[in-house]
C-alpha cells in the first residue's frame, strides 16, 4: 500500500507541529515549508521524517489560502483541512472597530475559500484557544511577561468564558479527518 501524504502549513507551530509528529507516528508521509530549518522546531520534525522545504507564507492570508487550494485542486488534492476558530465575532460580540475583527474576520474568510475549493473533502476545525498559549514562551509573546507578573493583559472581560483546547487533542482530530476524509 502507498504511503498517505499530508502537507502541512504552519508546522514549526505548535498545532502544526502536533499534526506532524501525530501523522507520522501513523506512518504518513508528510511534508511543509518553513522559513528557517535551522530552527529547534524544525530540526524535531525532520529527525522523525517530516520533509522540509525552504519557503514562507508571508502576505495575505485569505489570498495565501485560495493560491494554496487552487495548487491543491490542480495537483488532484482531494482533501483539506483548515483548522480555524470559533466564530468569537459573533459569541463575544466584538465591536467592528476592534483590532481582532480582521483575524478572525480572515479566519471565516478561509473557510469558505475551502468550502468552495472543489475539492473532493474539506474539513474545518474550530478551536477556540490553544492552551500551549498560556505556557512558555508562547505566553509571553501572547501576554507580555506574564511568567514574571502572573498577569495576562487581554481585551477580554475578567467574565469572559475563553474555551481552551489542548493542541496535541487539535492534533487528534486534524490526524482522524486526514485518515477518513468522508466522516469528518
Amino acid at each position: 500500500m502507498a504511503t498517505r501524504t499530508a502537507f502541512v502549513c504552519g508546522v514549526t507551530g505548535t498545532q502544526g507541529g502536533a499534526v506532524a509528529s501525530q501523522l507520522r507516528a501513523l506512518g504518513w508521509g508528510v511534508h511543509a515549508a518553513t522559513r528557517d530549518d535551522k530552527s529547534i522546531e524544525a530540526k524535531s520534525l525532520v529527525s522523525i521524517g517530516v520533509k522540509l522545504t525552504d519557503g514562507s507564507w508571508e502576505g495575505e492570508s485569505v489570498e495565501l489560502a485560495r493560491r494554496i487550494l487552487r495548487i491543491a485542486k490542480y495537483f488532484g488534492i482531494k482533501h483539506a483541512i483548515f483548522s480555524g476558530s470559533l466564530d468569537l465575532l459573533a459569541i463575544l460580540g466584538f465591536d467592528q472597530t476592534s483590532f481582532v475583527v480582521p483575524f478572525f474576520q480572515a479566519k471565516l474568510d478561509i473557510e469558505k475559500e475551502l468550502q468552495r475549493s472543489g475539492l473532493d473533502f474539506w474539513t474545518i476545525l474550530r478551536p477556540a484557544f490553544s492552551m500551549a498559549n498560556f505556557l512558555p514562551p508562547k505566553v509571553n509573546f501572547q501576554y507580555g511577561n506574564a511568567t514574571d507578573t502572573g498577569v495576562f493583559p487581554s481585551g477580554y472581560n475578567a467574565d469572559t468564558p475563553i474555551p481552551v483546547v489542548d493542541h496535541q487533542d487539535m492534533a487528534a482530530f486534524a490526524a482522524a479527518a486526514f485518515q477518513n476524509p468522508e466522516t469528518f
